[in-house]
């Protein structure tokens, strides 16, 4: 699997990403325009030449092959075709998110990451320095997080998409999205908007981030499930229930071991 992405920092400019099967890596060091990232992709779906260089990525075209040599001097090789049409699925997504429409994904990632080094394991905030990505076809979120509640969340997300089982806390169910309170969770009601065929009730979800910003709201659409990302990543991503729960599954493992490790460890 190798998908291109972009993450947004602003409406017109952000960071280029490579998703591979194994992680997604951010291109560049500093922010680019959007505008300049589609313009390179183009150049890609029409590549002509036998090699090109994208911010320090080399594309080389090898007959029905296209090999990647990453910049620490890792090789991705997939078809041509395949290439070219993930390129394709990329410039659309690019732009459903610039129109404010929701991107379809076929995969999904929730992957954990381990507080960097200088974090001790035996602090009391160890466990708040998780981080968390998610992505798939398109890169959609990382943040900071607190290992417990994200694991509690990631459970009520599993019970909601599975069996339709709403949390007990009811403001986190919302049924009338006119109702909510213009602010944080503003970009909301655009977001539903400009998904078809979405449908109360939404479910609020914080995935364990400890900040107030980072809100999830999840529909349940029989088939489907939309999730809203609407405060960084101003995202709407319609997903296949089987993909989010496999996704989910893997996700939960990963924080259930993880955890473990920390009590072996003395916790």
């Amino acid at each position: 699997m190798v998908y291109f992405s972009f993450y947004f920092t602003t409406e017109e400019d952000g960071f280029p990403v490579l998703i591979t099967a194994e992680e997604p890596i951010f291109i560049t060091e500093e922010p680019i325009l959007v505008k300049e990232f589609l313009n390179m992709l183009m150049e890609l779906v029409n590549l002509r030449t036998v090699s090109t260089d994208i911010f320090g990525l080399k594309i080389i075209k090898n007959g029905e092959y296209v090999k990647i040599r990453l910049p620490d001097g890792r090789n991705i090789q997939v078809s041509a075709g395949e290439f070219t049409k993930n390129v394709q699925h990329t410039i659309e997504n690019i732009r459903r998110i610039l129109q404010k429409r929701p991107v379809k994904v076929k995969h999904l990632k929730f992957r954990l990451l381990r507080p960097e080094e200088f974090w001790s394991e035996g602090d009391e905030s160890y466990l708040n320095e998780y981080d968390i990505e998610i992505y798939g076809d398109v890169y959609v979120l990382n943040a900071t997080i607190n290992l417990r509640d994200y694991l509690d969340d990631l459970r009520g997300l599993k019970e909601f998409i599975e069996e339709g089982k709403l949390p007990k806390e009811k403001w986190r169910v919302v049924w009338d999205i006119a109702q909510l309170k213009q602010g944080l969770e503003k970009a909301l009601p655009t977001l539903v908007k400009s998904a078809d065929c979405v449908s109360p009730p939404f479910v609020r979800f914080n995935l364990g981030t400890y900040d107030p910003l980072e809100i999830v709201y999840v529909s349940n659409l029989g088939d489907r499930a939309a999730l809203f990302f609407v405060a960084w990543a101003k995202i709407a991503i319609k997903v296949p229930k089987e993909v989010l729960l496999m996704a989910l599954n893997d996700a939960i493992r990963d924080a259930e071991k993880e955890l473990e490790r920390l009590k072996l460890s003395g916790w």
